[in-house]
């Protein structure tokens, strides 16, 4: 005999509808950006490279996903730097900043918990690390309120059993369902948990094909979890996906997925900390306008007329789009305050000159890793800043090749070169197709000087 799950009524859909959630193919909800990840059951694709979702009252957003670095798996930046690793390479942790400043317990991954959630039997370290404990918090049952079946059983904030009585005739309240025939009505979470609750462990039957119908489904999990079990300062998922974000609100003048913010205005950076990923293209945001953050991965400046560029304290930033600004001159240089980024964007800038102020920078190399080169080679070659310096090399020595071949060409050509070009429908070649120009101006072109 199966469970008895609950019907949903119209207020209950009403209040999920009104919230950050979507619905699902399979019948549950989850969270918005949630909706990208494949782990959480939503019709998600594999290697999505964007999150596109469209909110009841809001306007639709899109943002881009991030990309593990050796395994084909993307994940949305709200998943990122949680201290526990998604992509199958780690790639979306190792590289993070952390803060050490821990009021509570500091797990052996570097995560803080609060100080009164140790030895609780609920992992909060996502390494285990709180619960390794000789002696565990006891749960309590309230003798004066145990009731036989029909009754509801449930737990408080202190994980503590209590009992309500029921009516024979009576249905488990929504947020429970009954263990068959007549038994107790647990909460609905502890169904498809891997534990047996049901005295004939019905709770743990056909979890295969449970889809958590009108329920949020936890993430990478069979777990269920009703809406005003939803943010109760109890962790029912196994990844406490059901305590994400509860108190994080969207600035005015942007849209929110989890973490991911999309901003057409300013806004106070200094009262979101957590923020993973930021898309204030076009919102006129300069980069004095920036807070330090250890947690933003991903930043788009893009077409905020930017001309100068200010010092960031982004120290796990990954990914910086600067494209469609007014920014003329560039020091190089100025990037290697990011030690993790990968990607830069540029384009669109009307860029004269691109220069680094630190000229003898394998010299400053060369003494940083003095006799122990070998043990840091990999690290260095593989390095942003040596590509950079590489490539910058490899520039000026060909521009400045290209020089000496033009001014030696316009010596022996005085008269300088001739260009030919055939309209199309043409099969023959004639006098008036042809264009003398001068090499020094051809020189002179290239570099965006007049004349």
């Amino acid at each position: 005999m199966s469970v008895v799950m609950p019907l949903m009524n119209k207020n209950y859909l009403t209040k999920i509808n009104n919230s950050n959630y979507v619905w699902c193919p399979d019948g549950h909800f989850t969270f918005d950006f949630l909706s990208c990840d494949e782990s959480s059951k939503c019709g998600s694709q594999s290697f999505l490279l964007n999150c596109e979702t469209s909110m009841a009252g809001k306007r639709s957003v899109i943002t881009a996903m991030f990309m593990c670095l050796h395994s084909s798996q993307t994940l949305h930046f709200s998943l990122v730097c949680d201290f526990r690793p998604d992509c199958l390479d780690g790639s979306d942790e190792n590289f993070c900043s952390r803060d050490y400043n821990c009021t509570g317990f500091t797990c052996l991954n570097g995560q803080c918990v609060d100080s009164h959630k140790l030895c609780d039997v609920n992992r909060d370290c996502w390494d285990g690390s709180d619960e390794d404990c000789v002696v565990f918090r006891t749960w309590n049952i309230n003798l004066t309120s145990f009731a036989y079946p029909p009754a509801v059983i449930d737990f408080d904030q202190q994980t503590d059993v209590t009992y309500k009585e029921l009516n024979s005739s009576d249905s488990c309240p929504e947020m429970h369902f009954r263990c068959p025939p007549e038994g107790y009505c647990l909460p609905v979470y502890v169904r498809c948990n891997g534990v047996y609750d049901c005295p004939y462990h019905e709770d743990e039957e056909d979890c295969a094909s449970y889809t958590c119908p009108g329920f949020y489904r936890c993430r990478a999990s069979t777990v269920c979890v009703h809406v005003d079990h939803m943010c109760d300062g109890r962790p029912q998922c196994p990844q406490h996906d059901d305590e994400l974000f509860c108190e994080l609100s969207c600035p005015q003048g942007c849209v929110c997925q989890g973490l991911a913010f999309v901003c057409s205005e300013k806004f106070n950076m200094q009262k979101f900390p957590a923020m993973r990923y930021l898309d204030a293209s076009g919102s006129g945001m300069t980069t004095r306008d920036l807070s330090p953050s250890i947690n933003l991965v991903w930043l788009s400046l893009a077409a905020c007329k930017l001309q100068i560029l200010s010092n960031m304290s982004l120290p796990s930033l990954q990914t910086l789009d600067l494209s469609d600004n007014l920014i003329r001159s560039l020091d190089m240089s100025y990037f290697m305050q990011f030690k993790n980024l990968r990607v830069l964007r540029l384009a669109g800038n009307p860029l004269q000159s691109l220069f680094t102020s630190n000229v003898p920078v394998i010299g400053i190399v060369d003494e940083v890793y003095r006799d122990r080169y070998v043990w840091h080679e990999q690290s260095w070659t593989s390095g942003y800043l040596c590509q950079i310096v590489g490539f910058l090399y490899f520039l000026s020595s060909e521009v400045s090749i290209l020089t000496l071949l033009l001014m030696t060409i316009e010596r022996l050509l005085p008269k300088g070169y001739v260009s030919c070009v055939l309209p199309a429908g043409f099969t023959s070649l004639e006098p008036e197709h042809c264009t003398a120009h001068s090499f020094a101006h051809a020189f002179r072109s290239l570099y965006g000087a007049q004349g």
